[in-house]
């Protein structure tokens, strides 16, 4: 499994949740933040789609920067969870966010690998090896 397949869903529930937290509670800053840390992984995952398109292996960078930001979100949600004891949203968000983290270190370990064959000649050339 590729950081592109769970960072589309991921960034759509970041983008939920801040929407969410905006017409609930009036925050401005969950709306910019969550919209803001899920367009960011949106645009990540497009660009590691597009390389492995192309190379058909992880991109190391979209990995990393994925990690930066959902690191970064663990820190603040947990803190908040620690804070006011609510699991909705700041745990929810926070486990969500630990099991990112967990993914995308995973698929850090796996740049540079060949995810898959290309075509029907190298799933062949894999089948003889």
């Amino acid at each position: 499994m590729l950081d592109f397949c769970l960072s589309f869903p991921y960034a759509l529930l970041l983008m939920a949740g801040g929407v969410a937290a905006f017409f609930t509670k009036k925050s401005l800053p969950s709306l910019i933040m969550g919209t803001g840390s899920a367009a960011t992984i949106a645009l990540m995952a497009a660009h590691s789609y597009r390389h492995f398109k192309e190379t058909r292996t992880q991109s190391g960078a979209t990995a990393g920067l994925s990690l930066g930001i959902s690191v970064a979100i663990t820190v603040v949600m947990i803190k908040r969870y620690l804070s006011t004891g609510k699991v909705m949203p700041a745990g929810a968000v926070g486990a969500l966010s630990v099991f990112m983290d967990v993914f995308y270190l995973w698929c850090l370990t796996r740049v540079g690998r060949p995810a898959m064959p290309k075509n029907e000649n190298d799933k062949a050339a894999k089948k003889e090896r």
